[in-house]
């Protein structure tokens, strides 16, 4: 794992961290996502509370397809998601859209550590 792939502690859970803040180029998100992807299969199902940061991050249509093949990916090993950073239009479009392939609905979060609250109380 690297600084933005890691597991991290909060109120006692575990939680799965990805920071995908300021990603402009599709490169970037791809070796993170393909990261993530290759951890999933590892963990237990339905057990996964995960924090991802999109601060400052452009989405492409591509990038967009890519986290929504990830988020179908995911979906057994989740238990609760939480996202950080989204715009207001992001959260309108991004976030209804990956919902809607996904099945699952995600927190959208202002700060980080208002997700991990939300994420630890979840557990």
């Amino acid at each position: 794992m690297s600084d933005r792939l890691k597991k991290i502690t909060h109120r006692g859970c575990t939680i799965l961290f990805t920071d995908y803040s300021n990603f402009i180029e599709f490169d970037q998100w791809k070796e993170l996502l393909d990261a993530e992807r290759k951890l999933m299969p590892n963990e237990q199902p339905g057990s996964v509370l995960a924090l991802a940061v999109f601060t400052g991050s452009r989405f492409s249509a591509s990038v967009f397809s890519a986290i929504k093949e990830l988020a179908v990916h995911n979906k057994p090993y989740i238990k609760a998601s939480a996202l950080v950073g989204l715009s207001s239009l992001q959260e309108g479009i991004f976030l209804k859209g990956i919902e809607r392939t996904a099945d699952r609905t995600f927190g959208s979060f202002s700060t980080i550590e208002e997700a991990k609250d939300w994420l630890a109380d979840r557990r």
